[in-house]
């Protein structure tokens, strides 16, 4: 099951609130994101292992320690870039995603009604002994034809929220703020 259409909506929907507001695209990309490579590697790796199809093995250890090793990497990218806003809120929905995925060797999913069932590295169907299966892929949503979890809205959340407040201002909306202060209290 993949999220990358309720991903790709979710930027459409930023970039369009971001324009609704008369905020300045340009600014989104002048955001001083920190080891951009460990996002690309990250997403990178996630989006092989979601051609790689698994059985019920033992081998199934190493494909799952590789799908984690590139959570590591974008929680990575999101921790070294805390001071963006809206990333603080990214790195939440993304770190319960991942334990979701560590506690129960892939994402349970619910699937859509209609829609065949697959397992891959990231993604299974659910079980009766999943742990913590409110935090899995349960949320369906029918016109998509998927699934997303608590996490893949939280994480929503916080693009739109960097979106909106990076398309303000240059600095993500973190130092602008604190130097008006400064100069209103020095007046």
């Amino acid at each position: 099951m993949s999220v990358v259409l309720f991903t790709l909506i979710t930027l459409g929907l930023a970039v369009l609130i971001a324009i609704a507001t008369r905020g300045d695209l340009r600014r989104i990309g002048e955001l001083p994101f920190r080891r951009l490579w460990l996002l690309l590697v990250g997403m990178g790796v996630q989006a092989a292992l979601e051609f790689v199809r698994i059985g019920g093995g033992t081998d199934d250890y190493v494909p799952a320690a590789i799908l984690l090793a590139s959570y590591v990497c974008v929680l990575g990218f999101c921790a070294s870039n805390l001071r963006i806003t809206g990333m603080s809120v990214i790195l939440i929905g993304i770190a319960l995603n991942a334990a979701v995925i560590a506690l129960n060797l892939g994402m349970p999913y619910r699937a859509p009604a209609g829609r065949e069932t697959t397992t891959t590295v990231k993604h299974r169907p659910e079980r009766a002994n999943d742990v913590v299966p409110i935090l899995s892929d349960r949320i369906v949503l029918p016109p998509l034809r998927t699934s997303i979890s608590f996490g893949d809205l939280i994480i929503a959340v916080g693009l739109i929220d960097l979106c909106y407040r990076g398309s303000r201002r240059s600095d993500g909306g973190r130092g602008q703020a604190r130097s008006s202060a400064a100069s209103t209290l020095t007046s």
